[in-house]
């Protein structure tokens, strides 16, 4: 039991050990980008208000209001000088991705591989290297780089949809084709409103 068990249990211990290690830049600062977005957040008193800050976003042509909505969620954080509210949910992102590569690279191990025990662990060195990759710490530790980590959730959300269609197909091929159809049309338009280049899910799953 627990040797079938030990990817997993491995698993929760790189992305606690990977959060303990980012939790050393939650003291950062903010860069250029982020004081006009995320500036505005002084401004929100109420509903009205809040929605303004939402959908009038100019970052991009459309409006980001998904990243704009998820810094609500800091408002107290901003207006408290607690910048390490703003990290620590960034965080939070990024070990939710890495969760969810995990998954998707077992789904595409699982579709080549008939050997389980092997694909977890190939999945978890995927994840593994995807977590702890350097390059990817600027995303977290800047804040308003958020939208490009929330683009990427509903990225990988609709890949690992298309990948569970793909697996529904084998027996149902409606079903199956219903799940890639929704999971890439929804999660492209969360992506798409997270930041642009959530656009690319379609072309990805291809």
């Amino acid at each position: 039991m627990l040797k079938k068990n030990l990817p997993a249990v491995l698993l929760v211990i790189i992305l606690l050990s990977v959060y303990a290690i980012y939790s050393f830049g939650f003291s950062g600062l903010l860069y250029y980008d982020d004081f006009r977005p995320l500036g505005a957040l002084e401004q929100v008193k109420d509903f009205p208000s809040a929605m303004h800050y939402v959908f009038n976003e100019t970052s991009g042509p459309l409006g980001r209001p998904i990243s704009m909505l998820s810094f609500l969620l800091n408002i107290n954080d901003w207006n408290n000088d607690n910048l390490s509210g703003f990290f620590r949910f960034n965080t939070i992102i990024h070990l939710l991705n890495g969760l969810l590569v995990y998954l998707i690279s077992l789904k595409l191990f699982n579709l080549i591989y008939l050997n389980i025990e092997r694909n977890r662990w190939l999945a978890l060195s995927v994840c593994s290297l995807w977590v702890v990759s350097p390059l990817l710490i600027s995303t977290q530790l800047i804040a308003i780089q958020r939208m490009t980590s929330l683009s990427g959730l509903f990225v990988y959300v609709g890949l690992l949809g298309y990948l569970k269609g793909l697996e529904i197909q084998r027996y149902n091929e409606k079903k199956g084709l219903i799940t890639q159809f929704f999971s890439i049309f929804i999660c492209t338009l969360l992506a798409m409103f997270s930041k642009e280049n959530g656009i690319l899910l379609p072309v990805f799953v291809l």
